[in-house]
């Protein structure tokens, strides 16, 4: 059965496939997020209410989350460590240069 194709059109797409809880949130609101990671999949259920209003809901399927093995995330746990240290050591340099400097703005003239 092709649930998205009996629902209702939604401004942005009629299908949310393989979204985390998290991005579920994102999109439509912690509440509603919740709600429907408590949903049965395979039938339509609601209304569950959202920021955009109520909805009528259709569950593919529900797939625990997981903790992926460190070896398949250690890449992109390394990319954002160095991109962190880079930022940090920018930061660092402003402030450093800036502590060189007095910024002095000049008083309003008085009328």
């Amino acid at each position: 059965m092709d649930a998205a194709a009996l629902g209702d059109p939604f401004m942005d797409r009629d299908y949310y496939g393989d979204r985390s809880a998290e991005d579920t949130a994102k999109l439509f609101g912690s509440n509603f997020a919740q709600a429907v990671t408590g949903l049965k999949p395979g039938q339509w259920q609601g209304p569950v209410e959202s920021g955009y209003g109520w909805h009528v809901v259709f569950v593919d399927t529900s797939v625990p989350s997981r903790v992926p093995a460190f070896e398949k995330i250690e890449p992109e746990i390394k990319a954002e460590w160095i991109e962190e240290q880079r930022a940090q050591g920018k930061r660092k340099a402003y402030e450093a240069m800036r502590a060189r400097y007095q910024v002095v703005t000049p008083e309003k003239p008085k009328n």
